[in-house]
């Protein structure tokens, strides 16, 4: 159990694509009534509990910590993830101490994580699959390349086509 009055992860699941910024939300209480001297750890479970940081060579160059001002006066510890990958996917956990000022005790707590999910390209690709059939989400492509040796139309979906460069009507 945690002594502090609350760490909460309001945010308990994100999905996000490839590229992506996370935003792992933290906030926390404690019994003092002055601000004070917080400090904050994220961690990923996994079996190592690896920690998200700059000089983790996971994360170095896309994490945004919170600041201190945000962790002594705003009780937010909320850690952005940028660029995020499908390798990214888990929990991530936030655990704050603080030391209260004068009194010469700590307080700490553990949130209860928040579930991020990075889907890439091939999920995009699996859900266009599912529009349906030749109207709402597709576009016949006839010819040599359009019926790659079937006899039949290639159905291309709308999307996929306009981030193609294809050719298509106002409907994409």
């Amino acid at each position: 159990a945690s002594a502090c009055h609350g760490v909460t992860q309001p945010g308990q699941s994100l999905v996000l694509l490839r590229g992506d910024a996370a935003m792992l939300q933290c906030f926390f209480e404690y019994s003092g009534g002055q601000p004070g001297l917080a400090s904050t750890v994220w961690y990923r479970e996994t079996p190592s509990k690896s920690e998200i940081s700059e000089t983790n060579a996971l994360y170095s160059g896309r994490v945004i910590k919170p600041t201190a001002r945000d962790l002594a006066h705003g009780r937010n510890a909320s850690l952005t993830l940028s660029n995020v990958t499908v390798q990214d996917t888990g929990v991530y956990y936030c655990t704050v101490k603080v030391t209260i000022p004068g009194e010469g005790r700590m307080e700490n707590g553990t949130g209860n994580g928040t579930h991020l999910l990075v889907r890439g390209e091939r999920d995009l690709l699996e859900r266009a699959r599912g529009m349906g059939g030749v109207g709402a989400g597709d576009v016949e492509q006839t010819g040599a390349r359009g019926t790659e040796g079937t006899g039949r139309p290639k159905r291309t979906p709308r999307f996929l086509m306009a981030l193609r460069g294809g050719e298509c009507s106002l409907g994409c």
